[in-house]
C-alpha cells in the first residue's frame, strides 16, 4: 500500500470511528490530529429493528434497540454494514452514551462556511432572546433562507464549547440534509439527534410499561400521553414545526413531553417554518412562547386554548360554518403579530425583504433505507465485477487499485463536453448549476 492509499484509508477509518465526514477526517489527519482508537469490544447500535435474526445481534432493552457486541478491534461484519448507525441519529447517540465515547474534537479554524449578513441578523435576534430567558424562538422565513444553517449555528454560538444535547425533528426527507448540514456548519462539537416525528416515541420511556413487549403503535400512544424523555434535552429544534398545527395529535403530545426536563425546566424550543400557523386556534404548540411574550402563565395541559387566546384579547370571528379568515379577524392577526415578532421571541420575513429569489431549488442529500442500502451495494459490487474492476475485500478494505475505477471515470468523461455545454447557456442566462459527480469514491479522490 503507498503512502497516498495509507493516508485515504486512514482518513476513511476515522470518519467511521468518530462519526465525522471524510473531508473533516482528512483535515484533522493532516493537521495531525490525533486520531480516534476504537475501545475493545465495542458495541454498534443498528439502525433497524429487523436485525434479531442475525448471529450475535442482542436487544437492548433499556434504550430498544438492536446491538451487535464487536470483538475487539473488529466492526461490523459486511452483512450488517447496510443497518450501521448513520451519523447525528438516535442510534448514534445511544451508542456513544453506551461505549462512552468522547465528542470528536471541534472543526479546523476556516473550514466552516460564514453566513450570509441576513442570516447572522437573524442569529442574533435569536441569541438576544435567549438571553432574556425566552422559552423559544419562532422563524416565519421563506423557503431557501437557509434556516438550517442559521439553527446550527445559533446552538454552537449559544453553547460555545460546552457540550450540549440538541435534538432535531423534522420530516424523513430532510433528515439527511439536516446531518450534512450539521458536519457542515456547526462550530462546536455536541451530541445532535435528527429525527423525524414518527420516530419520536422511541426516545421516551414509561415508568411502569415493558414498551418491549408492546406493538409499536400501542406503545408510541401510551408514551404520548404517559411517557418520561430518556434524555434532557438543551435544546429542541422543530423544522417544518406548522406539522403541529394539531395538538391533540400524538406527535404533537409526544413532542411536547420532549421538551420537559427531569429538573422541572423545559428544553429551548426553535421552531423553524415558512407557515408556522394559518389561524390563531392552531398555535397551541406555541402557547409557552406567546405566553412569555404576553406575560403571562401558558394554558395547563388539557386548558382550553381558545378561551385562553380570547383572554389575551382576541375575538376568533368565525363564519356561520365555523371558519376563520383574515379579513374577519385583522385585530387577532396583529395582536398575534405583536406577540410573537414584535416582542423578541420570533421573526418574520419575506424572501423579498431578505432580497432572495422567487424560488430557489435545494439540492440536498438522500437516504436510503436498509433494504434499498443492500441492493445498492449488491447491484454495484456486480457491475465494478463485470466490468474487471476491483471487488472490495472485508478483510483489506484499503487494498482496490485506484487505477481500477479511473477506467470508469474516464469513460464518463465522453459526456463532459455536452454537460459544458449546457452549463455555459444555463449560467449565461443567469442561473447558477450544480454538477454532481457521479461517484463518492471519486469525490474522495479528488479531495486528498
Amino acid at each position: 500500500m503507498t503512502a497516498d492509499h495509507a493516508r485515504k484509508s486512514a482518513a476513511r477509518q476515522q470518519a467511521h470511528i468518530s462519526g465525522q465526514n471524510y473531508l473533516q477526517a482528512a483535515f484533522n489527519i493532516a493537521a495531525g490530529a490525533p486520531e480516534p482508537v476504537r475501545a475493545a469490544g465495542q458495541q454498534f447500535v443498528l439502525s433497524s429493528d429487523f436485525c434479531g435474526s442475525f448471529a450475535g445481534v442482542v436487544h437492548d432493552r433499556k434504550w430498544l434497540v438492536d446491538v451487535y457486541p464487536a470483538q475487539a478491534g473488529r466492526g461490523l461484519p459486511r452483512g450488517l454494514t447496510p443497518f450501521e448507525a448513520p451519523p447525528h441519529s438516535w442510534e448514534r447517540y445511544v451508542q456513544g452514551e453506551i461505549n462512552h465515547q468522547p465528542l470528536p474534537p471541534p472543526p479546523l479554524a476556516g473550514t466552516v462556511p460564514p453566513l450570509r449578513e441576513y442570516q447572522q441578523n437573524q442569529v442574533a435576534r435569536l441569541l438576544s432572546a435567549r438571553r432574556e430567558k425566552a422559552p423559544g424562538y419562532l422563524w416565519a422565513l421563506p423557503t431557501g433562507s437557509g434556516k438550517t444553517p442559521m439553527a446550527v449555528r445559533a446552538v454552537c454560538a449559544a453553547a460555545g464549547q460546552t457540550p450540549q444535547k440538541i435534538l432535531v425533528v423534522t420530516r424523513l426527507p430532510m433528515v439527511p440534509a439536516w446531518r450534512a448540514a450539521i458536519d457542515r456548519f456547526a462550530t462546536s462539537r455536541h451530541r445532535w439527534v435528527v429525527i423525524n416525528p414518527e420516530r419520536l416515541w422511541r426516545l421516551l420511556r414509561h415508568p411502569d410499561a415493558d414498551l418491549h413487549r408492546m406493538p409499536t403503535d400501542g406503545a408510541a400512544k401510551l408514551v404520548a400521553y404517559e411517557g418520561v424523555p430518556r434524555v434532557d434535552w438543551d435544546t429542541v429544534i422543530v423544522d417544518e414545526c406548522h406539522m403541529l398545527a394539531n395538538f391533540e395529535s400524538r406527535r404533537t403530545r409526544t413532542l411536547q413531553r420532549l421538551l420537559a426536563r427531569s429538573d422541572g425546566g423545559h428544553a429551548f424550543a426553535m421552531w423553524a417554518s415558512a407557515t408556522p400557523f394559518s389561524e390563531p386556534e392552531v398555535s397551541a404548540y406555541l402557547a409557552r412562547l406567546i405566553a412569555h411574550a404576553a406575560g403571562v402563565q401558558a394554558p395547563a395541559e388539557g386548558a382550553d386554548y381558545r378561551l385562553w387566546l380570547k383572554e389575551l384579547g382576541m375575538r376568533l370571528n368565525n363564519d356561520r360554518r365555523g371558519r376563520w379568515y383574515h379579513r374577519f379577524n385583522r385585530a387577532d392577526v396583529s395582536r398575534l403579530r405583536a406577540l410573537l415578532y414584535e416582542s423578541g421571541v420570533g421573526s418574520a420575513a419575506t424572501a423579498s425583504d431578505l432580497d432572495l429569489p422567487e424560488q430557489e431549488r435545494d439540492v440536498v442529500p438522500i437516504q436510503l433505507s436498509e433494504p434499498d442500502r443492500v441492493r445498492y451495494e449488491r447491484a454495484w459490487e456486480e457491475f465494478r465485477r463485470s466490468e474487471g474492476l476491483a471487488v472490495f475485500s472485508d478483510l483489506d478494505p484499503g487494498s482496490y487499485r485506484v487505477e481500477a475505477l479511473r477506467k470508469v471515470q474516464k469513460a464518463s468523461l465522453v459526456k463532459a463536453p455536452y454537460v459544458a455545454d449546457i452549463v455555459v447557456k444555463q449560467v449565461r442566462q443567469g442561473r447558477q448549476v450544480v454538477v454532481p459527480m457521479w461517484f463518492v469514491k471519486s469525490i474522495e479522490e479528488v479531495a486528498v
